[in-house]
């Protein structure tokens, strides 16, 4: 059984999404057919005081998450880094 990879663009990451698909069986050297997958955007908020905003792309059937941007790890640095600023300066003061 062979899968195939094809990819499309995606309207809300402007990025290239990929679809992976099965040729039914009988159908010879023609292309399989792919079906789209629905994604859903929202946005979250994030940070000491939920100033920060990050999009969050989902299969809208199973709610797997595609992307989330910025990606959780870089909250985690952002956040990471103002605490240490944050001490820096009272350090000085």
């Amino acid at each position: 059984m062979s899968i195939s990879i094809n990819t499309r663009t995606n309207i809300f990451d402007g990025g290239r999404s990929l679809y992976l698909s099965s040729p039914k069986e009988g159908a010879g050297t023609s292309t399989p057919k792919v079906e789209p997958i629905e994604k859903k955007a929202s946005f979250k908020t994030y940070g000491e005081h939920n100033e920060r905003v990050a999009i969050v792309v989902k299969n809208a059937e199973t709610g797997e998450i595609f992307h989330e941007i910025p990606s959780e790890g870089i909250q985690r640095l952002h956040m990471r880094l103002r605490e240490l600023l944050h001490r820096r300066i009272d350090e000085k003061v």
